[in-house]
């Protein structure tokens, strides 16, 4: 993805190694570092901001299509502001030479730009002192809010999780816990995720491919006690840690190779042969 200059891609890490909160989650390969748990605080701020953001925008005159969209109208207002190419007018730009629509239109003052982002960041670290139940910033990773559960179209019972997971919105580890039509998850939970992640190379020398599922190829814990819990030995939600850590396996694609790798081969034979 080519990043905006001056604007970095939102790399949204979770801060945690998922092994540290659940034994049936293997190790990472690469411990949680200093930096990385750093990010991981930002992360949250960053999302709590986005969230009281959205508390007072977009203004309740705006059509509903901006209330599906309102990270359009964020970028809208803080972007185009000050735009000069003849062929684009900001029919909304003040005298203050803000956007009107930072104004609550509810109240006698007019409110700024700055007063509106400024009003939401001190409700944000609010917000986080009270979901982290400290006001010490170092214990705010982003992994301990944003969180994935996986439900079983079965009954709860069946449920895996939570696994702390990285991304956001914004980034390209889709993994939404932002706004949409519906709402914005007051505990900042996964409610948007690619439950596969599949890539394909066609070379004319033979297909390669690599891929991940959020979950395993068998549904059925298969023992009561198992029950959330992954099990490797039966394809039981193994596939969670990497997919967690962005990690894939290799795909066989021929028929050879998968022939050459297979663990079982199961014949169905039809009733009464």
């Amino acid at each position: 993805m080519e990043e905006k200059p001056g604007s970095p891609a939102c790399d949204a890490v979770s801060g945690i190694d998922a092994h540290d909160l659940r034994a049936d989650v293997p190790p990472r390969a690469q411990p949680v570092t200093d930096e990385e748990r750093a990010d991981a605080v930002a992360s949250s701020i960053y999302h709590a901001w986005v969230k009281q953001i959205w508390e007072v925008l977009p203004p309740p005159e705006w059509p509903q299509a901006w209330v599906i969209l309102p990270w359009r109208l964020l970028l809208h207002l803080l972007e185009d502001i000050d735009r000069t190419d003849p062929a684009f007018r900001v029919w909304t730009k003040g005298t203050n030479g803000d956007s009107t629509l930072w104004d609550d239109p509810d109240t006698a003052e007019v409110e700024t730009r700055t007063e509106v982002l400024l009003g939401a960041l001190s409700r944000a670290l609010d917000l986080l002192k009270q979901k982290f139940g400290s006001a010490d910033m170092s214990t705010w990773l982003w992994g301990k809010l944003h969180q994935v559960r996986l439900q079983h179209s079965i009954g709860f019972s069946y449920n895996l999780g939570p696994f702390p997971a990285p991304g956001g919105f914004w980034t390209v580890n889709n993994a939404a816990a932002g706004p949409w039509r519906g709402g914005y998850p007051g505990d900042f939970s996964v409610s948007l995720a690619p439950i596969e992640r599949l890539v394909v190379l066609l070379d004319p020398a033979g297909i390669k491919s690599v891929d991940v599922l959020l979950g395993g190829q068998n549904g059925n814990p298969g023992n009561r006690s198992k029950y959330n819990q992954i099990n490797p030995a039966i394809h039981y939600g193994d596939m969670i840690p990497k997919w967690i850590n962005g990690e894939t396996f290799e795909m066989r694609i021929s028929r050879q190779a998968v022939a050459a790798d297979n663990q079982r081969h199961v014949k169905y034979v039809p009733a009464g042969e």
